[in-house]
């Protein structure tokens, strides 16, 4: 390695997964150096990563050593993703004491977490899931949120509206209705921000709280479907007892027959009051044989014994229909629901989103102690249960259901929930989430609707919040990547002494909120010293760049020229 370039000004990346292949791919196509750490002694990665023309250290991130080694005192960034919470901290931490003057920027899953992170360690936090939600939001959905930008408590969503002026180029703030209009080629598209306590109206997706017919539960095809579902289930000692009481009585009605003379009929109908404990009253042992008798005692006998055990066998079907309505197992009557399978980060995000936004909710998962579960009844139905089993989708409603989003960890557990809901319901609108983009690939093959990589959703703004210390996250409009901008602008900034239209019309950018998130008025002019929250194109970033950061981001350019 000798004759490899020395290190300066690259980026440190630990953790090479899924979301850091992404992620490195992104840099090397803006020029940018790259230096992995990654402890899983993977070949394919490291194969990958050497032709991408990255460094490449097999170790701990969260290692002091390792990031000594990937030169991190002279790297221009830190972005670590690892899918250890605790490893990422210890590592950004340490990267943060090596380079105080470096961004870095840190995966983290707990949200709660995440809004703790920045203020007490001096890091940029970001949650895949949170990343991912809206474009997943909107294709089950049928409508275009864009994003979530939160701060201080408060969330905002971004979403496209017909709102705006057409005439509208670059990023402009039209003070008048609060609209954004974003240029994507040739043609604008509008955007309007709201405060999330705003309810969200869509004239297709309100709310919906009309049950379905009950009549529907009675017909014939659902009865035996529901038979035959009933008797799959039933454990191997019912099996016995049935095949038990078969024989019995089958055997004692010969006997009877036979033995005391009676019709087959009044043999039939005599086994089952002495089985049953209610006779003798027009049949009885009384002038049979010895023989008839002491098999009369023992068949009483094994009738009791069999009621006992029978009565058990209810009580505990009984029993335990009720405890699976009290854990989630019961059937939901709602019609254009949305079906969210999985409950882990991504799931429960999305799940929440769209409750958020106004739409019925269920959600399948198949762990009774998952970590997102309470959170998730105090908002909507929860089902517990493998959504692989068309018994669980149709206790959610799958018939009824407009959309079905499959979100587990597993892809092919995804896939296979996917082909039962369109197997069930050919109409229901499907959104399958995969870790990687060779999957999405193979499943949009497959005719769903919507297939998402979270690495390739996630990874730009990993990407541009890294890159950026002023951005806090990104998103994708059309073919136009949109930075959200965080910043305190200092007496250098090119807004400062411009209003707020001007900015939108000499900068292209859009400053929208102060730092109590109010939208600023069009005419206001902008102040040294001043917080605000702006959107802007990636081109335009580099215009909020402190001297000291245009400098180390001229270097870096230069290094890697």
């Amino acid at each position: 390695m000798t004759d490899e370039p020395e290190l300066s000004g690259h980026v440190v990346l630990g953790g090479f997964g899924a979301l850091g292949q992404q992620v490195a791919t992104l840099l090397r196509e803006r020029g940018l150096q790259v230096a992995i750490i990654d402890a899983d002694d993977n070949p394919d990665a490291q194969a990958f990563a050497r032709e991408l023309g990255c460094r490449y250290y097999l170790g701990d991130v969260s290692k002091l050593h390792y990031l000594q080694q990937a030169r991190m005192a002279d790297a221009r960034c830190a972005i670590i993703l690892t899918g250890d919470e605790q490893i990422n901290l210890q590592a950004a931490i340490k990267a943060r004491k090596m380079n105080p003057d470096a961004p870095v920027l840190v995966r983290l899953f707990d949200e709660t977490l995440l809004r703790h992170v920045e203020s007490i360690f001096s890091v940029h936090a970001l949650s895949a899931s949170k990343l991912v939600s809206p474009a997943i939001v909107s294709a089950a959905a049928g409508v275009q949120l864009l994003t979530e930008f939160e701060h201080d408590g408060r969330v905002l969503m971004i979403y496209h509206s017909k709102e705006g002026h057409p005439e509208a180029r670059g990023i402009h703030l039209n003070g008048e209705t609060l609209a954004l209009a974003i240029n994507l080629a040739d043609t604008p598209v509008h955007a309007r921000v709201c405060h999330s306590h705003e309810p969200f109206k869509h004239p297709h997706h309100q709310r919906r709280t009309r049950r379905r017919k009950s009549w529907a539960a009675l017909h014939p095809a659902r009865l035996w479907e529901r038979a035959v579902e009933m008797v799959r289930g039933l454990n191997a000692v019912t099996w016995r007892m049935v095949l038990f009481t078969v024989l019995l009585v089958a055997f004692s009605t010969a006997v009877f027959t036979f033995g005391d003379k009676l019709s087959p009929l009044d043999a039939l109908y005599f086994v089952i009051t002495t089985v049953s404990t209610v006779g003798y009253g027009d049949i009885s042992l009384a002038s049979a044989p010895p023989q008839m008798k002491v098999y009369g005692i023992l068949l009483i006998l094994a009738g009791a014994t069999l009621l006992a055990n029978l009565y058990t066998l209810l009580a505990d079907v009984v029993l335990t229909a009720r405890m699976e309505y009290l854990l989630g197992r019961r059937q939901v009557r709602l019609s254009e629901h949305a079906i969210v399978v999985g409950l882990g980060a991504t799931g429960s995000r999305v799940a929440h989103d769209l409750h958020r936004l106004n739409f019925e909710v269920v959600a399948i998962e198949a762990h009774d102690d998952a970590e997102n579960l309470a959170a998730a009844r105090a908002e909507f139905p929860v089902i517990i249960g493998n959504a692989n089993r068309q018994s669980i989708l149709r206790m959610a409603g799958v018939e009824e259901a407009a959309v079905v989003i499959a979100a587990t960890k597993d892809p092919m557990l995804n896939l296979s929930v996917a082909l039962h809901a369109r197997e069930v319901n050919p109409d229901i609108r499907i959104v399958v989430l995969t870790p990687n983009a060779e999957l999405e690939e193979t499943f949009t093959s497959l005719g769903f609707h919507f297939v998402f990589s979270t690495a390739m959703v996630a990874a730009p703004a990993f990407v541009d919040a890294a890159l950026y210390p002023h951005v806090e996250t990104s998103f994708t409009a059309g073919s136009q990547t949109v930075l959200i901008s965080k910043l305190t602008l200092d007496a250098d900034s090119p807004l400062v002494g411009r209003t707020v239209l001007a900015c939108g019309k000499e900068l292209g950018v859009a400053p929208l909120l102060d730092e109590s998130l109010q939208f600023i008025a069009p005419h206001t002019v902008l102040q040294a010293g001043q917080q605000v929250v702006m959107l802007l194109s990636r081109e335009k970033a580099d215009l909020l760049l402190s001297p000291g950061e245009r400098k180390v981001a001229e270097n870096t350019a230069t290094v890697a020229e």
